[in-house]
């Protein structure tokens, strides 16, 4: 019991510091290892406490946004990271095999052609009202061909080029981790000029009143959607043959997105059979999702560079042995910050275990030997001048600063090549 509590208590903060303000307390990897161990914990013991994150959907709606009740529950999905239990779970039946975007579920109602109302899934019961902000999104229609009462449920995304442009242009305390993070923050933003500017894109994956307009597969509800004027999620139809195949297929691509997805989803295509089957107080039952395998090796940390943005922030980079993660070579992973730096306790000459998050951005999930000897600089390494250290809005995250404002590491040329450097050090 006091295993489980203590592994409650550890995912239920790193739940609310990201869902809550952006924040990230651990890497998704370290989240999801801790998640299953108290899955596994809860079913071996037949003890499920009642905060625990394995009984919530989405998260708690705390902000001064207008709360919204969902005509439908906007529920998670129950995942797996094995090809084969797909095969098992679709028997005899046809499904829906399509992207799963990693941004922010967000739902669009229209009548009379209209759009009347946007809102985020919140808890799956309650979300928050951001019509404001959601008429300026890629991809969303204020109006549309059928003056029917529609429900389209989608992903507000950014993409790779956008979440790099935006993040070197904030200043230290504002910045995101991933483009994920930076979804869930400016989507629920309460001013909608400020919204705007974060390239916000939607995906349509969901038409969720499909039966009701007399639509009874969800191959043709995509359809639908296209027909009004929207681009779904790119979708294919697949069986228990060849569903092992088709994700092999999707795992080769992944590299092409120009937005993240940490994995993909299958619905059964038969929506009288969805009804049929129902869900559980948290999880579809018609619906599975098929998460990455993230393949972790190990090599040595050989140093930590500091790269010197624009507005002045230093960043620890992290420079090991080069090593070969789902197809490509990587020799270099950001560390975000002094604190992240801190925690993870790297040492240089130290064992480092490292991964791809979403198959795309080097991480680096574990310091093996964490001799924790990284040395931090008081000087700025372009311009020769003291440093200072910042406390981030979260009033926890640490940053190093160069406040010399005729630093060259600030000039426009300088900050394209840093940019440069980010975007190979994501490809490489």
């Amino acid at each position: 019991m006091t295993e489980m509590r203590r592994l409650i208590e550890i995912l239920n903060a790193a739940s609310k510091a990201y869902y809550c303000g952006g924040q990230y307390i651990m890497s998704d990897k370290k989240f999801d290892l801790l998640y299953d161990k108290l899955k596994r914990l809860e079913r071996t013991t037949g003890i499920v406490l009642p905060d625990s994150p394995t009984q919530k959907v989405g998260y708690e709606v705390k902000s001064n946004l207008i709360k919204v009740k969902h005509e439908r529950r906007s529920l998670s999905l129950e995942k797996t990271k094995e090809k084969n239990d797909m095969v098992k779970w679709l028997g005899k039946h046809q499904g829906v095999l399509s992207w799963k975007c990693d941004g922010l579920t967000v739902i669009l109602t229209y009548d009379n052609g209209k759009l009347i109302k946007a809102a985020t899934r919140g808890n799956g019961n309650l979300g928050e009202d951001i019509t404001h902000n959601a008429l300026h999104f890629e991809g969303v229609l204020r109006n549309i061909n059928d003056n029917r009462h529609i429900v389209i449920r989608g992903e507000a995304v950014i993409t790779y080029d956008s979440f790099r442009k935006i993040n070197g242009s904030l200043p230290a305390e504002k910045k995101y981790r991933n483009p994920r993070g930076m979804a869930s923050g400016s989507v629920r933003l309460l001013d909608s000029q400020k919204s705007a500017k974060y390239q916000i894109r939607f995906i349509p994956f969901d038409l969720a009143n499909a039966l009701d307009l007399g639509i009874e597969r969800v191959s043709e509800s995509l359809k639908f959607i296209s027909n009004l004027g929207m681009k779904p999620v790119e979708w294919s139809i697949v069986d228990a043959e060849n569903v092992v195949d088709a994700i092999q297929i999707r795992e080769n691509a992944v590299g092409n997105l120009p937005y993240p997805t940490d994995g993909l989803v299958i619905v059964y295509d038969d929506l009288r059979l969805c009804n049929a089957v129902g869900e559980t107080s948290k999880y579809p039952k018609y619906a599975k999702a098929f998460k990455w395998q993230d393949v972790s090796k190990t090599t040595v940390l050989r140093k930590i560079e500091w790269s010197v943005a624009k507005s002045g922030i230093l960043s620890p980079v992290a420079v090991f042995d080069p090593v070969g993660i789902d197809g490509t070579t990587i020799k270099r992973a950001s560390v975000h910050n002094i604190s992240s730096m801190k925690n993870l306790k790297l040492g240089i000459g130290d064992h480092i275990k490292v991964y791809k998050a979403n198959m795309i951005i080097p991480q680096i999930e574990e310091d093996l030997e964490k001799r924790d000897n990284v040395q931090i600089p008081t000087v700025c390494p372009e311009c020769g001048m003291k440093l200072i250290k910042k406390i981030g809005r979260n009033n926890r995250t640490e940053f190093l600063y160069c406040i010399n404002d005729q630093c060259p590491a600030k000039g426009e040329k300088r900050n394209e090549s840093i940019t440069q450097s980010e975007k190979e050090g994501v490809q490489n």
